[in-house]
């Protein structure tokens, strides 16, 4: 989807939605300079074997102000959620599990939120990559079931590079981290 502005999909109420690909290539949602989106009460994955997606499941590219509310990602997919050159990502009740690259990848990223959001059973690699990110916050977040490749990224769980700025926040919640 590219250059939309101004819009949401949403789920009716009570309503089940899913949006899947059985393509390993496919990205299931991938926005490219847009704005003022939002993403609702829906189900979102891949339909294929772990381990053979190249896409991710969410994807951002120069788009700003999307929120992504009470979701479910699912792999198996690179990353639950992608975002390059982006801004004003808030991320609330959504669960990110299944995926087998990592749960997040945020490359220059300013203003991301992630609030009572869960990160769970996800293996391999690096679970959350954050390149020259400013202002990315997890508040009230679990995060759990979460298995590493033995040697692989050595202690790497969490990849911060350049100048990125990161907050971890629990009040209620408290994390449980399985490394």
């Amino acid at each position: 989807i590219k250059d939309l502005h101004n819009f949401c999909m949403e789920a009716a109420n009570g309503e089940k939605v899913v949006v899947s690909t059985a393509s390993p290539y496919g990205k299931v949602l991938a926005f490219e300079g847009c704005d003022n989106i939002t993403v609702r009460g829906l189900t979102c994955g891949h339909e294929v074997e772990p381990g053979y997606c190249t896409g991710s499941v969410i994807y951002l590219s120069e788009t700003n102000n999307v929120m992504i509310d009470d979701c479910h990602l699912y792999g198996s997919g690179t990353y639950g959620v992608e975002a390059h050159n982006s801004r004003a990502l808030y991320v609330e009740g959504t669960e990110l599990f299944d995926c087998t690259y990592g749960l997040l990848e945020l490359d220059n990223v300013t203003a991301a939120r992630f609030q009572e959001c869960t990160f769970r059973d996800s293996k391999e690699y690096n679970m959350f990559s954050f390149q020259d990110c400013y202002d990315v916050l997890l508040q009230d977040c679990l995060i759990s079931g979460i298995i590493l490749m033995p040697g692989i990224f050595h202690l790497y769980r969490l990849r911060i590079h350049g100048k990125s700025c990161l907050k971890i926040v629990s009040s209620e919640r408290i994390p449980t981290v399985i490394f």
